[in-house]
């Protein structure tokens, strides 16, 4: 059992959950929580590190990890307090592959459906747009290097567990990969209040793409002008907008309504 702060184990799990830049070099990120454990592929599972207490409250987690011969470290309560990211610790992490897509992992013909993030910054917004994205059956997401790292802990907590699952890519040129889109079909869509054609009566078939900008300045002019269409989201009282996660989802489960046949 690790009882030492200076431990490298804990090092190396500190520059993981701190550093965008190690996870990138190390191709792997940590996933804190039960939830994410069982939401993990087992094939995507590097390590597995859990804290004494945990060992002795989840002795069904302990055979699993055994049963399908992942790797593990177990550290003192002390210990795995200093290196989590929550408030109230579970008592386990997880160490994850990261998985590498291209475009064309997100196009399925006539039935891509991708959000394009262009530079959503908030964790809460980027997890909760993953897990919007994931339910109502969207083929990926695409994000500008302006967007907060998928793989930091906040981002994973929040999508609870789609990271694992969704296809998607963070790409050097935001534009480039929307008008590669276009190429391939993908009809994009861009929310603006001054435009009359709501999202409830827009055409919606065949592949589509919704693109989100940044949250307090939102997209920029050149991305806006390669939107096909304009749309707006109807609203009552006095509200002038949406936050991001939720303009994306209302966009989203339109699709999802209609593919649903509903």
């Amino acid at each position: 059992m690790i009882t030492s702060r200076k431990n490298e184990l804990v090092k190396d799990i500190r520059a993981l959950m701190t550093k965008s830049s190690e996870r990138k070099k190390r191709k792997c990120f940590i996933a804190e929580g039960l939830k994410m454990f069982r939401e993990a592929p087992v094939t995507d599972i590097i390590k597995a590190v859990y804290s004494e207490s945990f060992g002795k409250d989840h002795e069904d987690v302990l055979n699993f990890i055994k049963e399908n011969e992942i790797p593990f470290e177990i550290l003192s309560d002390d210990v795995f307090s200093y290196i989590s990211d929550t408030v109230t610790p579970q008592g386990i992490m997880t160490f994850i592959k990261k998985k590498h897509y291209e475009t064309e992992n997100l196009l399925k013909g006539e039935e891509t459906f991708v959000l394009l993030l262009e530079a959503t910054q908030d964790p809460g917004n980027l997890g909760a747009m993953l897990r919007s994205a994931e339910a109502a059956g969207a083929s990926g997401i695409v994000m500008g290097t302006g967007t907060v790292d998928i793989t930091s802990p906040k981002v994973v907590r929040a999508s609870m567990g789609a990271v694992f699952r969704l296809p998607h890519l963070t790409c050097e040129d935001f534009c480039n990969t929307v008008i590669e889109l276009k190429k391939n079909n993908v009809r994009i869509f861009a929310t603006s209040p001054d435009t009359r054609k709501s999202l409830f009566d827009a055409r919606l078939d065949g592949a589509v793409g919704f693109m989100i900008g940044n949250e307090s300045n939102g997209l920029s002019d050149e991305a806006f002008e390669l939107a096909d269409e304009l749309i707006s989201i109807p609203m009552g009282g006095s509200i002038e907008s949406l936050n991001a996660a939720s303009a994306a989802t209302l966009c989203m489960y339109e699709v999802f309504r209609r593919r649903m046949g509903n």
